[in-house]
């Protein structure tokens, strides 16, 4: 990543504490970029993230005075959100994913839009949410009608009128990174073919924040033939 920024307001990180979101992070504070993470525990960020990081702390899942200041007080003045937050892996019941990955999504856009945020908002979500397979079906039914939330939430987005890239990941694993990515426009199915470490989803997702091509919905994952 880039040090050199002519715009050195601070993004925003919202899911800093675990995966994909914990990797952005640590490259933004690596590259000196000023840096504001929104998270559900602070002692936890903190942990990873140091001390000189400002937390901001609020459970996404939970709506409430609590929950609207603290993402008020994060968005107000930044140059761009990178919103990375989910429930975690494994089993899930649907009112969580409505809370949270909706949910999530739809408070954050009302903070950027009382704060008259001017930045762009990337959002990290899966591939295969408009292109059902067996794959997906899987993950539809472990996170029950997850997809439906997270469609829920692209429209939210898309109807915000807020600087949006919608960055799809297939399925990711913990490797290195460093791999030759396939990157396309729209919605892709997923499959075993489609993976893509979390660590270049990471540099895929900051790349977004820094591109001139705004409102933009792209599919990532690894070129497993190179």
């Amino acid at each position: 990543m880039n040090t050199h920024h002519q715009d050195q307001r601070p993004l925003v990180v919202i899911g800093a504490t675990r995966g994909t979101g914990l990797i952005v992070a640590q490259e933004l504070i690596r590259s000196g970029r000023p840096l504001r993470v929104v998270a559900r525990n602070r002692l936890k960020a903190r942990s990873l993230l140091g001390e000189a990081i400002p937390i901001f702390e609020a459970d996404l899942g939970v709506p409430g005075t609590a929950r609207d200041s603290a993402l008020d007080e994060a968005l107000r003045g930044s140059a761009g959100i990178l919103f990375t937050a989910a429930v975690p892996p494994g089993p899930a019941r649907e009112s969580t994913l409505q809370a949270v990955d909706y949910g999530g999504v739809v408070a954050t856009i009302a903070a950027a839009q009382r704060v008259g945020f001017t930045g762009r908002f990337v959002y990290l979500t899966t591939m295969g949410v408009h292109r059902r397979n067996w794959l997906i079906r899987i993950l539809d039914t472990v996170k029950w009608n997850i997809l439906h939330w997270r469609k829920e939430a692209e429209r939210a987005l898309s109807a915000s009128g807020l600087d949006t890239v919608i960055v799809r990941a297939g399925i990711l694993t913990d490797a290195s990174g460093g791999a030759t990515l396939n990157i396309a426009p729209g919605d892709r199915p997923v499959g075993l073919s489609t993976k893509i470490a979390r660590a270049d989803v990471a540099k895929v997702l900051l790349g977004a924040i820094e591109d001139p091509t705004p409102n933009r919905d792209v599919s990532v994952f690894a070129d497993l033939q190179k």
